[in-house]
């Protein structure tokens, strides 16, 4: 995962990103569809010192833009549990994949919605709310695997916002695209 990153434009490392600690992606079947569960960590926010932020001494409205906020929470984890549908399994083939953007969770999200409503799960400064993905697959031309650019926006949940102010941007590079095999537990 070494040259997968993971931005938070904006936040204290907007320029360098985090590394990707682990990236999964598998791959299910259910009631005929095929659907595709993500889970991406970061390693801790702070673990690159030399892209460490100095923290300016001036009082900032948002967490977002303070150090010491990011470090309290160490890292990030973007989890799709039951997954998003990708489309009926007699029409998947890996090879199609290539271009194919998926979006989950598109705003605005319906009134009154909740966190747990959401595709994914995330923990960023807390247990957050991510929404509005766009998930791009791209073949390589050295192989077989591909390079997925993820796009989505925040809300700062854990500390009560419900706005989808800030965002999330990461590049995972050079990953085989799963077989897709059984659900072990059906979606609610």
């Amino acid at each position: 995962m070494s040259d997968s990153r993971v931005w938070f434009p904006g936040n204290p490392w907007a320029d360098d990103g985090h590394a990707v600690k682990t990236f999964n992606w598998t791959a299910e079947t259910f009631e005929g569809d095929v659907w595709f569960l993500f889970r991406l960590e970061t390693e801790n926010y702070n673990v690159e010192e030399a892209s460490k932020p100095v923290s300016s001494g001036e009082a900032s409205s948002s967490s977002w833009e303070q150090p010491e906020a990011w470090e309290k929470f160490d890292r990030s984890l973007l989890n799709s549990e039951d997954g998003f549908c990708v489309g009926p399994l007699d029409d998947y083939d890996a090879d199609d994949l290539d271009g194919r953007t998926f979006a989950v969770d598109p705003l605005p999200l319906e009134e009154g919605w909740e966190p747990e409503d959401l595709i994914f799960q995330s923990y960023i400064l807390g247990h957050d709310s991510v929404a509005d993905h766009r998930i791009t697959l791209t073949s390589r031309l050295d192989s077989d695997n591909f390079d997925i650019d993820w796009t989505c926006k925040v809300a700062l949940t854990y500390s009560g916002e419900t706005e989808f102010r800030h965002g999330f941007h990461a590049t995972i590079k050079d990953i085989a695209a799963p077989a897709p095999k059984p659900m072990e537990v059906p979606i609610d």
